[in-house]
């Protein structure tokens, strides 16, 4: 981790990324909602955590590292997703015949 930039230069907003902490630690499933540039380099990005509702400004002395998912990473991803998604059912309207 320490040869790599600290954030991949290709991140989009809106797109899921995951975190590897310091420690190696990695946190998948994160959203890009903002991405601050200066001179040209990526400064910081603003990280909505796939665990709670709130986002949080990343930058280089936090001493971690963003990158994009690859596709196997996304696939599992939305695997889990929809595994822990609720079914929709239809409601019947009253009054209302099929």
């Amino acid at each position: 981790m320490a040869n790599k930039p600290w954030v991949h230069p290709d991140i989009l907003p809106a797109e899921i990324v995951k975190v590897t902490d310091q420690a190696g630690k990695v946190q998948v499933g994160y959203h890009v909602r903002e991405i601050e540039r200066r001179d040209g380099r990526i400064a910081a990005v603003c990280l909505a955590s796939p665990l709670r509702s709130t986002a949080e400004w990343y930058v280089a002395s936090d001493r971690c590292h963003i990158e994009p998912l690859s596709e196997k990473e996304m696939r599992q991803l939305l695997e889990e997703r929809r595994s822990t998604a609720r079914p929709h059912r239809p409601t019947q309207i009253e009054g209302t015949e099929r």
